[in-house]
């Protein structure tokens, strides 16, 4: 079986689920996910797990977002890029007001909690249905305001008819509305025209590869090993393990004393938990384990998951 990490540096032009499928395909998998879909308009980093690596996304701390965007002002569309239709523009006069200071100044408020309404075309649910199969209908509903934080905004280039940013942000935020926010707050039009990740949590742009790689190329993997400290055990060890009545919520101590030991060198003492992949001495098992601690610090239980 191919449990495998892949950092696809998506293309733009296709969704995120038809990359998936079309990856599934070449590397003849059943089972595969991604963390944190993008727009059809947007490329970069889109992290894929097949198989039993699908365990992984639940443990990754992914909350860290790093895009490069541009923006044009002028027009804005009912998807708030420009694959959508044009529903508002300005006159030229009106951009002549503009300036570069006032327009860097007006993106810099953003910094910090920004609370906004998402856009109608997007994944976000009411009564059950996502918010764009509503809005294909042209049916009304109700759009709820959610919070995102930004992080930090770097002005690359500014002028009266687009901006380029990079913005580095949480995890679900919708850079379209950010977009339109900053023209709202200039009291002009804007849509996002182009949109890349660079970074998703721990992974970066240049770890990624293409699906030009993947069809045609054997070494394209993400090494797991990256993401959390390794444990080489015995095979022994390793039996006892996964002979336990419930390996879900073991004491390590009650199988290896060097084991444990190795355990809680890698605790720095304030974590609740900590993740290492166990490896058999053949490198042919693989599990992810997780160690729970108490408040004060002290060593509770670990859970282990086949990988």
């Amino acid at each position: 079986m191919r449990n495998k990490i892949i950092i696809l540096n998506k293309s733009k032009g296709t969704s995120s689920n038809n990359q998936l499928q079309k990856i599934k395909k070449i590397l003849h998998v059943k089972k595969a996910g991604f963390s944190g879909t993008l727009d059809p308009l947007a490329k970069g980093v889109l992290p894929i797990f097949t198989n039993n690596m699908t365990k992984l996304i639940k443990h990754l701390d992914d909350d860290l977002k790093i895009y490069r965007l541009k923006a044009l002002l002028g027009f804005k569309t009912d998807t708030l890029d420009i694959c959508g239709n044009v529903v508002s523009y300005d006159s030229i006069n009106k951009l002549n007001c503009l300036n570069e200071s006032k327009i860097r100044k007006a993106i810099k408020t953003f910094i910090g909690e920004f609370e906004y309404y998402p856009p109608r075309f997007s994944a976000k649910k009411f009564k059950g249905e996502r918010y764009y199969s509503l809005a294909r209908k042209k049916q009304n509903f109700k759009v709820r305001k959610i919070k995102s934080i930004i992080k930090n905004i770097i002005i690359s280039n500014v002028n009266n008819s687009s901006f380029e940013l990079m913005v580095e942000c949480s995890k679900g935020t919708y850079i379209r509305s950010l977009v339109e926010s900053i023209g709202l707050e200039l009291g002009v039009c804007t849509t996002l025209s182009e949109l890349e990740r660079i970074r998703s949590g721990p992974f970066q742009i240049d770890e990624s590869v293409s699906m030009y790689d993947i069809n045609n190329k054997d070494n394209f993997y993400y090494d797991i090993h990256k993401l959390f400290n390794t444990i080489s055990i015995n095979c022994k060890i390793l039996n006892d393990i996964l002979s336990s009545n419930n390996y879900k919520r073991i004491d390590i101590r009650l199988i290896s004393e060097s084991f444990y030991n190795k355990i809680i060198s890698l605790a720095s003492g304030v974590e609740k938990k900590i993740l290492n992949i166990v490896l058999s001495e053949s490198g042919d098992e693989r599990l992810l384990m997780t160690s729970f601690f108490s408040a004060s610090g002290k060593y509770n239980y670990s859970h282990i998951e086949i990988l």
